[in-house]
């Protein structure tokens, strides 16, 4: 993992809206937003999402991999961040803003922006009435480097959980069959005569007790996606994913059943015609 992200590798989405929106649907808007744009997001990636008041828009920052800071952080040393609610910096291509004392706002600059005009964007946008702008030399910037990492700082930076948990909607599933096995014994069991062993309820409640598959689950779904494989249907049974699963790639569906992240039980390919195929398999999942 690279200590150090580069700017020039993040991928920069604006997005606007009217108003700030609640954090409860903050998670849907971004999916649906990013979908109309067909913009995937993989298993890797990590993302950091601002709603920038000033510009009534989400900026949405991806980085393609795990990082431990990224290259803005270390303006986090310059003095004069203490003292500005806002505080303006130009580096190589870059414009970033940060808000009292924290990094805001990120813009790629274009090569033959006016200055001026620029200035009075920003100042007319953020109701203010001077800005300086402060340009960073790559020299400074290497020397704010290298006693940012000295430091050992823990990161600020604040990454936002983008996938969806289906924990909840599992465990009512879960507690549905409970109860429809509940429903079932008394009702088997109610002309029964005397001999009758009483419920032990503990022990139904420790063969039918939740586990949380997420972390097998979370995989699978990815791996499909990047596999561009369809999940038709899925069933939890003996501590095992029952999966359907189809695709226009055969070659999709054996890569997804070679994928050493699974331990499949069995599977079977069946082909409907030359443009659809689909297989079903069983994925154990761990203890």
């Amino acid at each position: 993992m690279d200590l150090i992200y580069n700017s020039k590798d993040i991928h920069i989405h604006n997005i606007e809206v009217d108003e700030e929106i609640d954090k409860k649907s903050l998670k849907s808007f971004l999916l649906s937003n990013l979908g109309l744009q067909k913009i995937t997001l993989n298993k890797n990636q990590k993302i950091i999402i601002t709603y920038i008041k000033e510009l009534k828009i989400y900026q949405l920052l991806i980085f393609d991999k795990s990082i431990k800071y990224a290259d803005f952080q270390v303006f986090e040393k310059l003095e004069y961040i203490k003292d500005d609610t806002f505080s303006f910096i130009i580096f190589q291509d870059f414009l970033y803003i940060f808000k009292n004392q924290e990094f805001y706002y990120i813009q790629n600059l274009q090569k033959d922006l006016n200055k001026d005009d620029f200035i009075n964007f920003l100042k007319y946008r953020f109701s203010l009435d001077d800005i300086l702008l402060r340009n960073i030399s790559f020299e400074e910037f290497e020397n704010l480097k290298k006693e940012y990492l000295k430091e050992k700082r823990k990161t600020t930076l604040k990454f936002f959980n983008y996938k969806q948990d289906f924990s909840f909607y599992i465990y009512i599933f879960y507690l549905f069959l409970l109860i429809l096995c509940l429903v079932f014994y008394f009702l088997y069991f109610k002309d029964e005569k005397i001999n009758e062993k009483p419920i032990n309820y503990e022990e139904i409640k420790q063969n039918y007790q939740f586990k949380n598959i997420n972390k097998e689950f979370y995989t699978l779904l990815f791996t499909m996606q990047e596999l561009n494989i369809k999940l038709e249907e899925l069933k939890y049974l003996d501590n095992n994913l029952k999966i359907t699963i189809s695709s226009k790639n055969k070659d999709s569906i054996l890569n997804f059943l070679k994928s050493k992240d699974f331990v499949f039980l069995n599977s079977e390919i069946k082909s409907y015609d030359e443009n659809l195929f689909k297989a079903q398999a069983d994925v154990k999942i761990s203890e």
